[in-house]
C-alpha cells in the first residue's frame, strides 16, 4: 500500500476488523469465569483473526495506535493459547477415560487429568491478568472507536476497489507461498518441527482466505475448506507429538513426587499402565492421521486446488488492467469461528 491509504481498502478493512474486535469482546465475560472451555476457544480464534487482519490494513490507522493494539492483543492471545491447549488436553483424556478398555488404565489417566487440571487452575490467573491489562490499556476500546470512525456501510452493488483486489492477491500469495514451502517435508514423518511450522502456516493462510474471501464470487470456499482440513490434520499430528514428548517427562516427575512422599517409587506402578496405554494410543493415532494427510495432499495436488486458487485471485487484477469492470459481489455474512483441536501453545 502507498502512504496515502485507499478508501476502499480501509473501509473493507474496518468492516473486517470491527467484526473480529466485537467477537473478541463478546467472550470476555465467559473467559473471566473460566467455566466454558468454548468461550476461551472462541476468544482465542477472534484474537488470532484480529492479529492477522491488523497488519494488512495497518496504514489505515495511526502508528501510535497500531503498536498498542498489536502488543496488547498478542499478550491476550498468548495467555489464551496456553490455557486453551490445556483445556484440549484435559478434554482428550476425559474422553479417553470413558472408552478405556481396561480398568487398570484408569489410575494413570486420572493422575494426568488431575495434574493438568491443577495447571489449568493456575493458568486462569494469567488469563484474567491478561484481560485486566487489556482493559487498563484501553486498546480494544480505542481500536473499536478508530474503526467505527473509518467504516461507512457500503451501498448495495457498490464495487470493491482495484486496490483491495491487489492487496488480497499479494496477501494470499504470500501466505500460500509460506505454506507451500513446507511441502518438501510432508513425506518425512519424523519432520516434527517442519510439520508443526506447516500447521502454523496453514492457519495463517486460512485466516487470510477468510478475510478476503467475501470479495470473490465463490468466497474461495474450495480453497478455504482444503486449508481447514490441512490445519486440522496437521494439528492432530502436532497434538500427538506433544503427548509423545510430554508423557515420559510427566511419568518421571510423578516418580520423583512419589519418592519424596512415600520414600520409595513403588506406587508409580499403579500409574504406568494407563500412561503407557495412552501414549501408545496417541502414537497409533498419529500414524493414521499422517497417512490420511499424505493421501489428502496427493488428492489436492491432483485436483489442482492451489493452482485454481491462484487463478481465482489473479482474475480481478487482470480484468482491472484490461479496463474491464469487475462486478460487485454481495458481502457475505461473517463466518462463525471454526472448531479447532489445536493444543499448540504457539500464539
Amino acid at each position: 500500500m502507498k502512504n496515502q491509504p485507499d478508501r476502499g481498502v480501509c473501509n473493507y478493512g474496518a468492516g473486517v476488523i470491527g467484526r473480529f474486535a466485537a467477537a473478541l469482546r463478546q467472550e470476555v465475560g465467559g473467559v473471566r469465569l473460566g467455566q466454558d472451555i468454548e468461550a476461551i476457544h472462541r476468544m482465542r480464534v477472534a484474537s488470532r483473526r484480529l492479529r492477522s487482519a491488523l497488519p494488512l490494513f495497518e496504514n489505515c490507522y495511526a502508528q501510535k495506535y497500531r503498536l498498542l493494539w498489536r502488543k496488547e492483543i498478542r499478550q491476550v492471545t498468548r495467555a489464551l493459547g496456553v490455557a486453551r491447549d490445556t483445556d484440549v488436553q484435559i478434554d482428550r483424556l476425559e474422553r479417553c477415560l470413558v472408552d478405556i478398555p481396561d480398568p487398570h488404565f484408569r489410575p494413570g489417566i486420572r493422575r494426568l487429568i488431575l495434574r493438568l487440571s491443577q495447571k489449568r487452575a493456575k493458568l486462569q490467573v494469567n488469563v484474567v491478568q491478561a484481560l485486566d491489562d487489556l482493559e487498563k490499556s484501553q486498546a480494544l476500546d480505542s481500536l473499536e472507536a478508530r474503526t467505527a470512525a473509518i467504516y461507512v456501510e457500503p451501498q448495495p452493488g457498490e464495487p470493491y476497489s482495484s486496490s483491495l483486489y491487489t492487496l488480497a492477491k499479494l496477501a494470499i500469495l504470500d501466505s500460500l507461498d509460506r505454506f507451500m514451502s513446507y511441502e518438501t517435508y510432508i513425506t518425512n514423518p519424523d519432520a516434527v518441527a517442519e510439520l508443526h511450522a506447516m500447521r502454523i502456516a496453514s492457519k495463517q493462510l486460512r485466516y487470510t482466505l477468510e478475510i478476503f474471501g467475501p470479495i470473490y464470487a465463490n468466497g474461495l470456499k474450495s480453497a478455504l475448506s482444503t486449508v481447514k482440513s490441512a490445519q486440522e490434520m496437521l494439528g492432530d499430528i502436532h497434538d500427538s507429538d506433544v503427548w509423545k514428548a510430554y508423557l515420559p517427562q510427566f511419568l518421571d516427575k510423578e516418580r520423583q513426587r512419589i519418592v519424596r512422599f512415600y520414600g520409595a517409587p513403588g506406587p508409580i506402578n499403579l500409574l504406568v499402565p494407563g500412561i503407557t496405554y495412552f501414549q501408545e494410543n496417541r502414537l497409533q493415532f498419529r500414524e493414521r492421521v499422517y497417512r490420511d494427510y499424505l493421501e489428502a495432499w496427493n488428492n489436492w495436488k491432483t485436483n489442482a486446488i492451489w493452482e485454481t486458487l491462484v487463478e481465482t485471485i489473479d482474475l480481478p487484477t487482470r480484468l482491472v488492467q484490461q479496463q474491464v469492470f469487475y462486478p460487485a459481489i454481495p458481502q457475505l455474512e461473517p463466518q462463525a469461528p471454526v472448531e479447532e483441536n489445536d493444543p499448540s501453545s504457539t500464539d
